[in-house]
């Protein structure tokens, strides 16, 4: 996915000439690069990016100590390429940080479709994660209104009457129902005031 922001820890080397040549002619914007599993760590924690691509074999730790703190600490999604006698290990380490781990030598067509596939399941997750969210604020609003409306109601006002005047001010002032229904809790706002809108 074009757009896409990668951060790459691929050490020295032709390989990590490689995979950059192939993520850039493939439309990828890598915002940074590090030589160590130090290095990367220190930009990654400054400047997050989509993804970061991590090299097994790096100077001063492996790749998985990388990519497993990138996950513990929820810096980005990680795709660590690792060699054949390495992949086992790896894998049974990585699933449970949610790493995905692929086997060099890869074809390019694989590790773009590795990036692209990832982004796509983050787009996905940060979708169902705001939906998530907005459903916990709407329940709630509605706790915060349903208590307001029992004050009311606890002064003989019927609950059709108590949420109808609430609303009004909401409507009059501009401000949401659940802000008329926290000043009514906070007792900054009283049954003759709302009353006195009708």
């Amino acid at each position: 996915m074009l757009g896409t922001r990668l951060s790459l820890a691929l050490g020295k080397g032709e390989f990590s000439e490689k995979v950059k040549s192939v993520l850039t002619g493939a439309g990828f914007m890598i915002i940074d690069s590090a030589l160590s599993g130090s290095e990367a760590l220190r930009k990654l924690r400054i400047s997050p990016p989509d993804i970061a691509i991590v090299n097994y074999e790096l100077p001063d730790m492996n790749g998985l100590e990388l990519a497993i703190v990138l996950a513990e600490e929820e810096i980005c999604r990680t795709i660590l390429l690792v060699p054949r006698n390495q992949k086992e290990n790896c894998e049974q380490a990585a699933r449970s940080f949610d790493i995905l781990v692929l086997e060099k030598p890869l074809p390019r067509q694989v590790l773009i479709n590795a990036v692209e596939n990832m982004q796509k399941y983050e787009t996905k997750l940060k979708k169902l994660e705001d939906e998530l969210e907005a459903l916990k604020e709407n329940m709630r609003s509605r706790i915060i209104i349903d208590r307001a409306k029992g004050i009311i109601m606890g002064l003989g006002v019927n609950e059709n009457t108590a949420y109808t005047a609430m609303r009004r001010v909401s409507m009059d002032r501009r401000v949401p129902l659940k802000e008329i229904a926290q000043m009514i809790l906070d007792g900054t706002l009283s049954w003759k005031e709302i009353k006195g809108k009708e």
